[in-house]
């Protein structure tokens, strides 16, 4: 544009700006859409209420498995987990017998 004859480097440049803003408005309505489509679908496939039940698994396999997703890098050690889910295994036998 700076080459350019004064009107046509004026007519590029608001052509440029339209251009981009046009870009904007259309990226901006693309994510209106995406967002529309997730709200049907977790309101589709989600259940309304949770189910009333224990946790699937005990401390020392959540903590191992979110270990798996870190690399096997473990943030913490382990054994307080350990030592209360043994307790707690125990605490559950003695109240069965």
């Amino acid at each position: 544009a700076a080459n350019l004859p004064s009107a046509a480097a004026q007519k590029l440049t608001a052509a440029a700006q339209q251009a981009f803003v046009d870009g904007l408005h259309a990226a901006a309505l693309v994510g209106v859409v995406l967002a529309a489509v997730a709200v049907v679908t977790v309101l589709r496939f989600l259940p309304a209420r949770l189910a009333r039940t224990g946790a699937m698994r005990g401390p020392l396999q959540s903590f191992e498995a979110s270990a798996e997703l870190l690399g096997g890098m473990l943030p913490t050690m382990p054994d307080e987990m350990h030592r209360r889910e043994v307790a707690e295994q125990h605490h559950r036998m003695e109240d069965r017998e």
